[in-house]
């Protein structure tokens, strides 16, 4: 049936006449067969019946002689029928007195008897019998004068005879159809074509107005039927498409007229489109050179008040008062850059130019720095800020820890500014996403103001303030927490606020975090497991953050919530019931000297270590006088590590039962003492810097850092000294008229080469912070980048990073202690537990392992001009570099990953030859570092 759907319509006819005729014609033979046969096979047994009824009278007689020898001679004349198988007779008293064929037995005869059924061959049984369709059984009984003289029995074959005839009735009757089949079928020709040829022509005259797209054709109707009907509806079509034709060309004509009228105008408004887009590129180009040139013109000054007054803040020479102004100067400086940076972060992400720089971080320390920067305005209005990160949170991960200190920062800050009295509470939780992949959920919650509905939709929009009435109470640009929502959108995550008018509001924001497989993850045993502490603590939420880290360090804590309540506890508590007391100093109806007074005096706990945490900077040196005993003083908040230290400090101090450990006055980094800077382990560096208040205040940072300066006022003049002068590192400002520092960079590593000199750190001094401006300088040859105004602990930090490298180059391959940043080789020591694995030996293998791989990835994107694989190989080596202590060559493949993502392929390939070759000194010095440990 498949294959008629694609047959013609008259093979299709011709088909359906053939298969019809076919099937009449077998079905007649079929039934004529049957019923013939049966008709001939009846004939024939009756015509035998006839002939034995004929023999049994000759018989009949012969028995009444009787005559035996007669009646088997009148019973021969049965076999000549060919259908006769067998003939048997017998007398009145059932014995079988003659039988054809004369060989056969009596018991054949009754065995023959048996199978037709017959018990007794004198019994009456009908005269034919049939066995099936071809065998039958004949009985014919012999009568004279009313007397039974016997019976004859006859068993038939008539198959023979039957088919015989059959065949000859059938050959005649298949000719007889096959003459009426062929008439049948020519008459069908004719009539088939009086269908077909009306359907043919229907079927051309549709192709020919399809091809043609003339609907002006009709049909010729040629009668009444189905064909008829069909040509009528073929014509209406024909008219029906022939208007829509017509209507459609009118439509087209005039359509095509509105297109090329439109086209015109589309033409129009793409040209003044370009010609907007072009105003609108070079409007973007004048604002980004626009804020460049601001960003530098404003940070040249800033750089000189903030550099000076942290100068006069660590002066011995200033009183009180004037350190007073000093520090107040600095502040309102740093608010104004504050102000700056927002402005500039701002334009950097609505432009698309803000990238994150993703490394290994520690979410605890980068929590823990951000309050440490606000705590100082928290404190200035008695605000207690709070830091619950959980304990085992110790994972490093990989993150900007920048912008996400920032984003910390900005929503510290804003609840800092709208609450007046209570509490600001950092949270911090995890939960894992994936094998490698965690969500890190940070919550800021104040008891402030509050902040109202409608605000709360606007909140992180661009310039946006809850109160923004020129009467309002609060300051800011209000740009704060829009690059916050930007920046956490751009590290992957969400955030949000919810808010009750009058109690407080809550920011939220949540994060995707890879963790960093080659940071150590071992975790020291503590001296705190079984320490009793009792915490005496008004704030539930710090008592609650206390608790969950002395739990976590294994020590039992007990907890009072006002000083009437520890009092209590402490009369009624045996000695030594306590190792360690924490205590709250701004409890309320006491002070905390009152308090520590009151504790002396209970004998059992007169000598009980305790650590006093104070909100007031410069408390603990006033304070710490009036207490005896082991009392240890320390500003709020306090980082966890410094608190397990100081706790476990004060453990040991008790066990040894050492009376004479001192008290200790930790006023922290907030506070107006006068501070003794670190010396810098470099000697000697050249400032290149052409503007004179940023030459006099990094001349002055860097002599108070213990450093030997030569200035320069030029790069020719830099030039010039370099050629002829070694220097530790160089201080290069990058914006000088004639010969800028980028191109000063650039020929003094052409003359470093041409002379085979040890490379020089070079420091770009710059007061651009756009996007590009660090790609420009490592571009250039330089080492390290420091945007203006920088403070003295940055560019103490440069400097440090500059003498690590330069002792690297100086070492050689021979000496792990170069190469490497031996602190954090130490700090990689010190985390192994007694008598447990070897930590730095695992790390180095994983190191080994991991390095080797990428810097094969960096040698293979190199060889085929991969700059996307390049620069995230170089990136992840980077980072796994500078947790084994590789600072130098961290530095080396931050460049290779700034080449790449600039383009600059030639640059990111000489970077690469150079990683190839000081990877075999790292992995050398590190092997020779497990050794030394």
């Amino acid at each position: 049936m498949r294959g008629l759907k694609h047959q013609s319509l008259e093979s299709k006819l011709r088909l359906t006449q053939l298969s019809g005729l076919v099937t009449t014609v077998l079905i007649g033979a079929i039934l004529y067969s049957c019923v013939e046969f049966v008709a001939l096979r009846a004939s024939a047994a009756a015509r035998l019946l006839t002939l034995t009824s004929n023999a049994a009278e000759s018989v009949a007689i012969a028995l009444q002689l009787p005559n035996e020898e007669m009646a088997s001679r009148a019973l021969g004349t049965l076999r000549a029928d060919p259908s006769v198988r067998a003939v048997t007779l017998y007398d009145e008293t059932g014995r079988a007195i003659s039988e054809e064929p004369a060989k056969a037995d009596a018991a054949a005869a009754a065995t023959r008897l048996e199978a037709w059924g017959i018990a007794d061959p004198l019994a009456d049984n009908p005269p034919v019998r049939f066995a099936d369709l071809t065998r039958s059984h004949l009985q014919v009984g012999l009568q004279q004068d009313g007397r039974r003289l016997g019976v004859i029995h006859v068993d038939l074959d008539l198959r023979r005879t039957v088919l015989t005839r059959l065949g000859n009735r059938i050959a005649t009757l298949l000719a007889a159809l096959l003459v009426a089949g062929t008439l049948a079928y020519l008459l069908s020709i004719r009539f088939r074509r009086a269908i077909v040829r009306p359907a043919r022509e229907l079927m051309g005259v549709t192709r020919g107005a399809l091809d043609s797209k003339d609907f002006s054709v009709r049909l010729e109707k040629r009668g009444a039927d189905e064909i008829g009907v069909l040509t009528d509806g073929f014509n209406e079509l024909m008219g029906e498409l022939e208007h829509r034709d017509r209507s459609l060309r009118a439509f087209n004509t005039e359509f095509e007229r509105r297109v090329r009228e439109r086209t015109q105008q589309l033409d129009a408004a793409v040209t003044r489109a370009e010609e907007a887009a072009q105003r609108a590129e070079s409007a973007s180009r004048a604002k980004s050179d626009f804020l460049a040139r601001m960003s530098h013109e404003i940070r040249t000054p800033m750089n000189g008040v903030l550099g000076m007054a942290e100068l006069l803040r660590h002066s011995a020479a200033l009183d009180d008062r004037q350190r007073r102004y000093a520090v107040t100067i600095h502040q309102s400086g740093t608010a104004l850059l504050q102000i700056i940076n927002d402005i500039l972060d701002f334009s950097k992400v609505e432009a698309g130019k803000l990238e994150l720089d993703k490394s290994g971080i520690c979410v605890r320390d980068i929590v823990e720095e951000a309050a440490e920067l606000v705590a100082e305005r928290a404190q200035g209005k008695g605000l207690e800020l709070l830091c619950d990160v959980p304990p085992q949170l110790e994972t490093t991960v990989f993150g900007d820890g920048l912008r996400l200190r920032q984003v910390l920062i900005n929503l510290l800050s804003n609840a800092v500014k709208f609450t007046e009295h209570g509490h600001v509470t950092i949270k911090v939780a995890s939960n894992e996403e994936g094998l490698q992949v965690s969500r890190f959920h940070f919550e800021v919650s104040d008891t402030g103001i509050g902040i109202n509905a409608g605000s709360l939709a606007t909140i992180f929009d661009s310039f946006v303030q809850a109160d923004s009435s020129t009467t309002r109470r609060y300051g800011g640009t209000g740009l704060g927490l829009a690059i916050s929502k930007q920046l956490v959108e751009l590290m992957g995550g969400l955030i949000g606020a919810s808010s009750t008018p009058g109690e407080g509001a809550t920011f939220y924001f949540s994060i995707p975090l890879a963790t960093d497989l080659t940071a150590p993850q071992t975790r020291r045993d503590s001296p705190l497991t079984g320490s009793r502490v009792l915490i005496i603590e008004d704030n539930p939420t710090a008592r609650a953050i206390l608790r969950q880290q002395l739990l976590f360090w294994g020590a039992v804590a007990t907890e009072a919530a006002s000083a009437t309540d520890a009092l209590a506890i402490l009369g009624k508590a045996f000695r030594g019931e306590f190792d360690i007391l924490i205590l709250d100093a701004q409890l309320p109806d006491t002070t905390a000297a009152a308090m520590l007074t009151a504790i002396r005096q209970i004998p059992d706990f007169a000598d009980v270590p305790t650590l006093v945490l104070t909100l007031i900077p410069g408390a603990a040196g006033r304070a710490g006088a009036e207490a005896a005993g082991f009392t240890v003083w320390q500003n709020k908040p306090i980082r966890q590590a410094h608190l397990q230290s100081t706790l476990e400090r004060l453990v040991k101090s008790r066990n040894n039962d050492n009376t004479s450990v001192p008290e200790e006055h930790t006023a922290g980094p907030r506070s107006n003492t006068v501070a003794v800077l670190t010396q810098s382990s470099l000697k000697r560096a050249l400032l290149v810097e052409d503007n004179p208040v940023n030459q006099e205040v990094a001349h002055e940072i860097l002599q108070a850092l213990g450093v030997e300066v030569v200035s320069a006022w030029s790069g020719e003049e830099a030039l010039g000294l370099l050629e002829h002068e070694r220097f530790d590192a160089v201080l290069m400002d990058c914006e000088m008229p004639i010969l800028d520092g980028y191109a000063t960079t650039r020929r003094f590593r052409e003359m470093e080469r041409a002379q085979q000199r040890t490379r020089t750190p070079i420091v770009a001094l710059t007061a651009n912070v756009l996007r590009g401006d660090a790609e420009k300088c490592f571009a250039a040859g330089m080492d390290f980048y420091l945007g203006k105004p920088f403070t003295i602990e940055q560019l103490y930090e440069t400097l440090e990073s500059c003498a690590s490298g330069a002792a690297a180059d100086n070492a050689g391959a021979s000496r792990a202690g170069g190469i490497l940043d031996q602190s954090v080789l130490r700090r990689l020591h010190d985390l192994k537990k007694s008598g447990g694995p070897d930590l730095m030996a695992k790390l180095v293998g994983i190191y080994t392992a991991n390095s080797t791989a990428l810097v094969d990835n960096l040698r293979v994107a190199s060889e085929s001009n991969d700059a996307e694989a390049l620069r995230q190989a170089a990136h992840t080596l980077k980072s796994s570099s500078a947790n084994v202590g590789a600072i130098s060559f961290a530095t080396l493949c931050k460049q290779a990953e700034l080449a790449a993502k600039g383009g600059k392929l030639d640059m990111a390939r000489t970077l690469v030859a150079q990683i190839i070759a000081d990877h075999k000194q790292v992995l050398r010095a590190l092997d020779q570092g497990e050794v030394a440990a």
